[in-house]
Formats: C-alpha cells, sequence, structure tokens
C-alpha cells in the first residue's frame, strides 16, 4: 500500500462505519407508514405512495365521487320530465288547451310552468287556428279543509301566447307606416289571479294520478290594458277574461 492512500485509509474506514450505524438506528426506530401520516400528502401522489392493498379506499372514494355525479345526472333528468296535466276552457288561450306542467319549490310545490296547446275554433274565419302558451303560477298560500282537501286562496301569474295564422304577424309589415299599430297581434302578454281547490287522492285509491286540483282565473292582457287606459268607454269589466281548468298531479 502506497504512503498516500494509508493517509485516507482511516479516514474512509470511519466515514464507512458511521454511515452502518445510522443506517442501524434509523432501521431500528423508523415509524411504519401509516394513513393518517400519508393523509397530509397531496391527493395527486398517493396512488404512488400507498402499498397495493391501501389504494382500496383510494378507488372507493373514486367510486362514491362517480355515484354522486349519477344521481345529479338522474335528478336533473327527473326534474324535465313533466309531473302534472292541465286542460282548460277558455282563458285567451283557445277554446281549450291542454298541455304538460312542472310543479316545483323547496316546502311546499309553490311554483308552476305549464306549456299548453289550445284549440281554436274556425268560428267566421276560413281556418281553426293553434295557440301555444307558455304559462307560470305562483301559489304562496295552502289552507286545509279536510284530511284530503285544501284550497290555494291566491294563485297569480302571467302567461304569453302566440297563435299560428299568417294572418297575425309579430312585427309591423311593411305595408303599414312605421309605429301605425304599435303592437304585436301574434304574441300577447296576460296576468291573471285566481284560486285552486285541491283534492289529495288517498293512496290506497292512487292509479295514475296524486291529486286533482280545479281551479278558475281572471285574466286580462297588455292589449286589454292599453285600450282601457287609453280609452274611457272601455272599462275594466270589459277587459277581464274568465277561464276554468283541471289540474292533474302525477307525484
Amino acid at each position: 500500500m502506497s504512503a498516500k492512500w494509508s493517509n485516507y485509509s482511516l479516514p474512509l474506514r470511519l466515514a464507512a462505519g458511521l454511515c452502518i450505524a445510522l443506517r442501524t438506528v434509523l432501521t431500528a426506530y423508523a415509524e411504519p407508514v401509516t394513513l393518517s401520516a400519508i393523509s397530509q400528502v397531496p391527493s395527486d401522489t398517493i396512488q404512488y405512495l400507498l402499498p397495493k392493498k391501501m389504494t382500496r379506499d383510494t378507488a372507493s372514494l373514486a367510486n362514491e365521487r362517480y355515484r354522486h355525479t349519477l344521481e345529479r345526472i338522474n335528478r336533473f333528468w327527473t326534474s324535465l320530465t313533466p309531473n302534472q296535466v292541465k286542460i282548460q276552457y277558455a282563458g285567451d288561450m283557445g277554446l281549450v288547451s291542454i298541455g304538460p306542467g312542472w310543479h316545483y319549490g323547496h316546502d311546499r310545490r309553490v311554483w308552476e310552468t305549464d306549456l299548453m296547446f289550445g284549440y281554436l275554433p274556425a268560428y267566421h274565419t276560413h281556418h281553426s287556428k293553434l295557440i301555444l302558451t307558455l304559462r307560470q303560477t305562483y301559489a304562496p298560500f295552502r289552507v286545509r279543509l279536510g284530511d284530503n282537501v285544501n284550497i290555494d286562496p291566491l294563485a297569480t301569474g302571467l302567461y304569453l301566447t302566440t297563435i299560428f295564422s299568417d294572418q297575425f304577424w309579430a312585427k309591423e309589415p311593411d305595408k303599414y307606416p312605421k309605429k301605425y299599430y304599435g303592437f304585436s297581434t301574434k304574441i300577447r302578454a296576460n296576468v291573471f289571479l285566481g284560486q285552486r281547490l285541491r283534492y289529495e287522492i288517498p293512496q290506497m285509491k292512487r292509479m295514475q294520478h296524486k291529486a286533482v286540483i280545479f281551479y278558475y282565473d281572471v285574466s286580462t292582457n297588455d292589449l286589454y290594458l292599453a285600450s282601457c287606459a287609453t280609452n274611457k268607454y272601455i272599462s275594466l269589466w270589459d277587459i277581464l277574461v274568465f277561464d276554468v281548468g283541471l289540474s292533474f298531479e302525477f307525484y
């Protein structure tokens, strides 16, 4: 052995011995890896740190998130399914109108949205007509009259109607001077007030419906109101429209 190597041999042996001793101590006193310790590690690196048997917890969490996602999707599509149908007589929606609807709300189902199709006979014209109505109802109060009978003393809202016919227009035709009419003959905005009587079908007797509601409304539209305000010969009673209807709730 050369003199130069013998000068470095002792320090190298001491360093190697120190490393071996330190490794022995760390191995003896090291704590096992636990889930509580791993919880401090970012979630995207857990799969690389956990033993294979512990990845089942991560998989169960992923499955739980997937299940909640499916539940949200199912609730969304269920909310789009109509839960009632209405049939109505008169009310500036045609002689008879019918269509699906949705009732909803937190404590009670105080809101209703209906899409109704009305039939208007020809009368003195050449053809009968179809009227489409989008109706929104708000009924904030409900009074119990009996075990299965309730009344909504106030039901109010608004609806838009449009008539399918070439004889009516949404935008004023060019053949008229500008702002000659100033309103659309095809689209009407209506407001209404009414009441509803609700009968809850007993569970043992239910077949297709949960409840049957009889209702009536008094309504008017934007054109009638404008005519009443500008013409002193037209009274409030001249612009009011009455309608009655039945609503069948599925669930």
